[in-house]
């Protein structure tokens, strides 16, 4: 039986669900029985050791030692300046360990790792095929550094796969719809990123998921809420004591600050139950003791402009599509914080909608949806049996009239088109860096923001010298024409023989795959001459095919550390 993966590589938890060739569907649950994983690796002091998971977080909070990394998703496709930047000190802080420095696609992996070690245990068998969501807005950078996670773990990365794509696709497999075209508004706030993607389904013969708008935020989570709580009460405890924990330092400070992290997450829990009023959340540092009470609408005040930045995202992206709520079939709530009551009741208040919480598992439908588009891309043809299909039609469910809970265990509906399924759209533009006319430096655009992908562009642009031997393309993201406010992807360098005048053309072609990445080509007009080169990322983690290969062979002996 062969076994596919669909792995929700999360800010802060991760879910892996595994689809065999018939199509049948199953959430992987991990080593303590769990479905959800913990975004978070603990490196031991002997190396080659690391702990994953919740093992990683309970292993940190008896060590003082700073070796637990969280939120590194946050930190993917960045460069070796901007990883974990630390603005009061004014300087980054990497990830060394064992006297050497990681990439976060590097510590990713360790992620990856387990969770492919997790399901080879409960499949009983080797299983190296998976796709691995990330958020529509991740930029190339950061969707070629989670490939790069993916190979690092001895994964064959079929496609990088947006995560609210993924979502929409657990929702509308197995589910039957009265309407022709179906809009659909994606919220995914998750534990360290925020996502909101427009979809449209065609419900024909085949359906079809076509994404047409998104955009989002790299920092904005659940996390962001824990840490407005912790910043409150760092202030409350200085008001009353004259204590700033903020510039105490030492153990004691640290261990401060720890707890008042896992209070500031267990009281949001507490305050997202149903029928839940009030909260407490109690502090303490060099014997003194603050207690603080709260009820729902006095969290939601603390936490006002974050979700004030959620309702932007939402009216941005509907103003930027020529659409108003009333244009919206359904909304998806989806990501851990979409458990939080007040932020229901806000975007219901938003939309003027019902928010459709609870329409699919919002913690594993991002990886139930990218085991089914493995299995689609996998067997575009279908693998099931005529019996099978039937099977799949009869439980298929009306949502017209109620509530579908879409099923983590049920199997892919065999009624979609996988030819035509529109997986996601550029989330900036891609541009490249030139001169105008006047020798002031430009970003010309290439491939404009919401393009859907797989795409390509061409443009030819004259050799500047004779006997060039090279032609240098810098690739730039981002919507302005200067090239100082856009980002720097990277460097294709194109080598030429040297044998060109100047104004000899040369075709250069920005194609973006299936995944969403970048590769850059071009071909010689003069000699015909296809030139093909790998680009330089601009984030200070280009390695070469050798040191991949070593990477990956080091992640395969790494020892997993369940002591």
């Amino acid at each position: 039986m062969e076994y596919l993966l669909g792995i929700d590589l999360g800010t802060t938890n991760c879910t892996v669900t595994a689809v065999d060739e018939y199509g049948n569907l199953r959430v992987i649950p991990n080593s303590e029985g769990n479905r959800i994983t913990p975004s978070a690796v603990y490196f031991e002091k002997e190396e080659n050791h690391y702990l994953v998971g919740q093992k990683a977080k309970d292993r940190a909070a008896s060590d003082p030692e700073h070796r637990l990394v969280t939120l590194v998703k946050r930190e993917m496709g960045k460069s070796r300046e901007q990883i974990r930047y630390n603005r009061l000190k004014r300087r980054p802080e990497p990830y060394i360990f064992w006297g050497r420095e990681f990439s976060p696609a590097e510590v990713s992996s360790k992620i990856l790792a387990q969770l492919k070690k997790d399901a080879e245990r409960e499949l009983g068998q080797p299983v190296s095929k998976a796709i691995i969501t990330c958020p529509a807005y991740f930029g190339q950078n950061e969707k070629e550094a989670t490939r790069k996670a993916g190979e690092y773990a001895n994964l064959d990365v079929i496609s990088i796969l947006p995560e609210p794509t993924a979502a929409a696709l657990a929702y509308v497999n197995g589910m039957k719809s009265q309407k022709p075209v179906e809009r659909i508004f994606v919220f995914d706030l998750g534990g360290g990123t925020f996502d909101v993607t427009i979809l449209e389904v065609a419900n024909g013969d085949k359906k079809n998921i076509e994404a047409k708008r998104c955009d989002g935020d790299s920092r904005l989570g659940g996390a962001d809420w824990d840490e407005t709580i912790v910043n409150y009460m760092v202030n409350r405890f200085y008001s009353v004591n004259k204590v700033n924990l903020l510039y105490e330092e030492g153990e004691a400070r640290d261990a401060a600050y720890g707890r008042l992290t896992l209070d500031a997450e267990r009281l949001k829990k507490e305050l997202s139950a149903p029928g839940a009023k009030t909260a407490s959340m109690t502090m303490s540092y060099g014997g003194a003791t603050l207690t603080e009470e709260f009820t729902v609408e006095k969290y939601a005040e603390i936490t006002s402009r974050l979700n004030e930045q959620c309702r932007l995202y939402c009216v941005n992206l509907l103003e930027d599509a020529g659409l108003g709520w009333g244009d919206v079939d359904r909304i998806l709530m989806v990501g851990s914080m979409s458990n939080c009551l007040f932020l229901q009741r806000m975007l219901r208040e938003w939309s003027g909608k019902d928010t459709n919480f609870g329409i699919v598992d919002p913690k594993t439908c991002v990886s139930t949806g990218a085991a089914i588009m493995a299995h689609l891309l996998c067997h575009p043809d279908g693998a099931k049996s005529q019996a099978d299909n039937q099977n799949q039609t009869d439980a298929a469910q009306d949502v017209e009239g109620g509530i579908f809970l879409g099923g983590d265990e049920g199997s892919v509906d065999a009624g979609f088109d996988s030819e035509r399924l529109g997986v996601g759209v550029l989330p900036a533009s891609i541009r490249l860096s030139a001169f105008d006319r006047n020798g002031n430096p430009l970003a010309y655009r290439m491939l404009e923001k919401n393009r859907p992908y797989p795409c390509e562009f061409k443009q030819k642009f004259p050799v500047k010298s004779p006997n060039q031997t090279t032609v240098n393309v810098t690739v730039l993201e981002g919507e302005d024409d200067n090239p100082d406010y856009c980002r720097a992807i990277g460097t294709s360098k194109l080598p030429l023989d040297g044998a060109h005048d100047r104004n000899d053309l040369v075709e250069v072609s920005f194609s973006v795959d299936t995944n969403g990445i970048l590769q850059v080509y071009a071909v010689d007009l003069k000699s015909g001459r296809r030139i093909d080169v790998e680009m330089e990322r601009d984030d200070g983690f280009n390695e070469t095919a050798e040191s991949v290969k070593k990477a990956a062979e080091d992640a395969a002996v790494f020892d997993v550390f369940l002591g």
